[in-house]
């Protein structure tokens, strides 16, 4: 049965999947040109203290009223419960607990802040007038966390501690203002500018903050009490790398920079020395809040990466440690991965692999060599590896997953996530590697064209994830971790692959897939989305194309890779 998506209602799904419910018992398993060359500008031209304004009063009431129109595409936050505002001291939860919160009390609170510390913040710097700066702030309280994160509440660190760091870090208050004129640039095309101003002032104190880190690996003699030598810097750096990474994306569909992608790495790198975490130590290790969230974003961070840069499946080794949980460990939401992130660094290695592979198919159609041959020897051991990772996931048991303190996006809705996440790397890697899947199917063992039987199996976990889909209503925040996720499925949906009883629900699942996309663009309004679904129907044009001059099953699929690969080299973000 086909599922039938429905705006949102009081209507439930038409679609009932025969599934593990995540609460039984039974459950099983930008600027338009690049940053560094911004920089390179700013500093030949930047002289202290003659920064002069670039957004006129106009432009500060304009987007006043661009708040209020975006505000209409959101629900109106719900009561939130007394949760941390400190990913450090979950202890200072215990002092708020007492107060009753009224619908958009901590956003109000957040706000009240802002402009009690306005006058503080930054006087010496004139180069963007208060007033359009404090709205640009206020709009990143009142809008950006809802729109990056899978659920918003004072247990998301970007509505808990972001908004605290803005009045007191000017690094952090640049990316957020940065991130929310990235928001708001496709309809105000004056915030561009707001974009790169600000977006090349926190490269510059990012910059900082990794020659200091440099300076100290290299043993070279340095300035102890500098700013930019302490944990702190180094951990708010590491947040305002991954602040931009989004902002890039948001701003600029077709960038292809990934400096801020490249100036996280050795960020977080200097942040477990820190915090006296080994990366080359494989056994599971007990982890603190402040420690689940960041290792989450990396994970997240490095996800993105892989699905547009050539890499190494060494290049993510320092994540893979945490792919075990260790036992007794508690359970803390990470804003871009849920509870999932073991699952987001196998997705990110799956996606190295079959990144590489893609590549190399690309390089053999046109008869050059690929640079080596021991890496498809690598990749092929370690799909193996998280095959039969995937394959035997479990999600957590549902009483050990806290609440998010976000109604319109209650656990449910990040277990139908997570079965996302496991399906799709058995997707993926089925697909590259059907020797891979034959070791844990025998009945592929059988069958007398491996490959076409693999293209079958893909399209099955394809469909299986677009029956889950409709568990995530149209307002949940786990649409924002999913369109990627929706490519990868939406790709498998191919004639070539389908069995005679699927060809004819073949136009209706993608149908489905557009939907849900429209959906998150319509949340989001930022051109990204808009490339996505062109990548999906270009695939499917080509593949339908392919089917209609083929004349038997031989032949491969057309992957969404292929195309990111040869035509469209741009960043995509969920």
């Amino acid at each position: 049965m086909v599922p039938q998506e429905k705006p949102d209602s009081k209507q439930e799904d038409v679609v009932r999947v025969p599934s593990r419910s995540p609460r039984s018992p039974e459950s099983t398993s930008v600027s338009s040109f690049c940053p560094s060359e911004a920089v390179d500008a700013y500093e030949r031209t930047w002289t202290p203290g003659t920064e002069q304004s670039f957004t006129s009063g106009e432009s500060a009431e304009a987007v006043g009223k661009i708040t209020v129109e975006q505000g209409k595409r959101y629900e109106v936050d719900p009561d939130p419960s007394p949760a941390d505002q400190d990913i450090v001291s979950p202890a200072a939860a215990t002092k708020s607990a007492t107060r009753r919160a009224s619908k958009y009390s901590v956003k109000d609170q957040q706000i009240k802040a802002l402009q009690t510390a306005s006058t503080n913040l930054r006087s010496d710097n004139i180069w963007l007038a208060d007033d359009t700066r404090n709205k640009l702030t206020a709009y990143y309280i009142d809008r950006i966390p809802r729109l990056m994160s899978c659920f918003d509440s004072l247990e998301n660190p970007f509505r808990g501690e972001i908004p605290q760091l803005v009045l007191s870090s000017e690094l952090i208050s640049d990316c957020a203002v940065s991130l929310s004129a990235a928001h708001l640039s496709p309809s105000m095309a004056e915030m561009r500018n707001v974009v790169a101003r600000h977006e090349t002032s926190a490269i510059r104190g990012i910059t900082s903050v990794i020659r200091a880190i440099r300076s100290i690996v290299n043993g070279v003699a340095g300035n102890d009490d500098s700013p930019f030598s302490t944990r702190l810097a180094r951990k708010q750096a590491l947040l305002a790398a991954f602040l931009l990474v989004i902002t890039t994306s948001w701003c600029d569909a077709s960038a292809t920079n990934h400096v801020h992608l490249h100036g996280a790495k050795p960020l977080f790198r200097a942040w477990l020395a820190d915090q006296r975490i080994n990366e080359f130590d494989e056994r599971p290790l007990l982890l603190n809040r402040e420690q689940s969230f960041i290792i989450g974003a990396m994970a997240f961070m490095e996800y993105l990466k892989s699905i547009v840069v050539d890499e190494n499946l060494s290049s993510v080794a320092c994540l893979r440690r945490f792919t075990e949980v260790a036992n007794g460990q508690p359970i803390y939401l990470c804003p871009w991965t849920g509870f999932s992130t073991p699952l987001f660094i196998y997705l990110t290695e799956t996606m190295i692999i079959v990144r590489r592979k893609r590549r190399a198919t690309l390089l053999n159609r046109a008869k050059t060599p690929p640079a080596s041959t021991a890496e498809p020897d690598e990749g092929l051991s370690r799909a193996r590896e998280i095959y039969g990772k995937a394959l035997n996931h479990s999600a957590p048991p549902a009483m050990s997953v806290p609440d998010t303190q976000d109604p319109t996006t209650p656990i449910d809705h990040l277990f139908a996530m997570d079965t996302i996440m496991q399906l799709t790397i058995l997707l993926e890697l089925t697909l590259a590697f059907p020797q891979v899947a034959m070791e844990y199917y025998p009945n592929l063992q059988k069958a007398p064209d491996l490959k076409l039987e693999a293209r079958r199996m893909s399209l099955d976990f394809a469909i299986s994830v677009l029956s889950v889909v409709p568990r995530i209503p149209q307002h949940s925040g786990c649409n924002n971790l999913i369109p990627i996720q929706l490519i990868s499925v939406g790709s498998a949906l191919q004639a070539s692959a389908a069995r005679s009883s699927q060809s004819a629900d073949l136009q209706t699942w993608r149908s489905l897939v557009v939907r849900r996309m429209d959906w998150i663009h319509q949340r989001h309004g930022v051109p990204t989305v808009l490339r996505m679904i062109q990548v999906l129907k270009t695939v499917w044009l080509r593949a339908d194309e392919s089917d209609r001059t083929r004349m038997d099953s031989s032949g491969s699929t057309i992957h969404w890779m292929d195309i990111m690969i040869g035509d469209m080299p741009e960043e995509l973000y969920g």
